[in-house]
Parts: structure tokens; C-alpha cells; sequence
């Protein structure tokens, strides 16, 4: 499932713009971390790179300006650092199921409004 269905599926069970931004902007960070850093470009995978082609491959300075001024920027690279760390085979993460609780809560106070 691409991004734009996952951030489709959040919206429409009543996770707000905040929370699904990090979804849209998950291709756009990693784009601006290519141009950026190198050793970035080098820590993705084959099918990272091969993936980052068809998604426009590295940002142009122009877009690297425009994403910078993005108000979730600093988040969305946080974010993109997390998925990639979450790659790699040994990471310690949190089960899917652990965070139930929590989306379940937020969702309830997000209905409430």
C-alpha cells in the first residue's frame, strides 16, 4: 500500500492533517535527505534507491528551499530517520499491537470535537 492510500485509510478513520502529514511528507524527506547528505544515499537499501527514482529521485535546490519551509520539516525527517532505522533486522521496536491503546484513545477524544 503506497502512501497515498495509507494516508487515505488514516484520514478516513479520523486521524487529522498533523498525524497524516508525516505520511505525505515520508517520500518528500527522503528526497530532501538524498540531496542533502550523502552518506544518507548510501545507507538506503537497493530498493530504497530504486524506489527513489520513480519518486522523482533527489530534490532540486528550489525544492529543497520550499520543503525546508514546511511547518512539520523537522518532524518529517525525524520520522523518515525512524523508518529507516526500523530496517534494519535487529532493531528493537514495539509491536503494531502496543500502540493500539493509544490511536484508539486519540481517535476517541478526536470525535468528541
Amino acid at each position: 500500500m503506497g502512501p497515498g492510500r495509507v494516508r487515505g485509510v488514516l484520514r478516513g478513520l479520523g486521524f487529522p492533517e498533523e498525524v497524516t502529514s508525516f505520511v505525505r511528507n515520508h517520500v518528500a524527506a527522503k528526497r530532501y535527505l538524498v540531496t542533502t547528505d550523502p552518506k544518507y544515499y548510501e545507507g538506503l537499501s537497493e530498493a530504497s534507491r530504486g524506489t527513489l527514482v520513480h519518486q522523482g529521485g533527489p530534490m532540486s535546490e528550489e525544492e529543497a528551499v520550499s520543503f525546508k519551509t514546511n511547518p512539520n520539516f523537522q518532524a518529517a525527517l525525524r520520522m523518515r530517520h525512524w523508518d529507516e532505522s526500523a530496517k534494519d533486522p535487529e532493531a528493537q521496536t514495539p509491536a503494531l499491537k502496543d500502540y493500539e491503546d493509544l490511536c484508539l484513545s486519540y481517535l476517541k477524544e478526536a470525535t468528541k470535537k
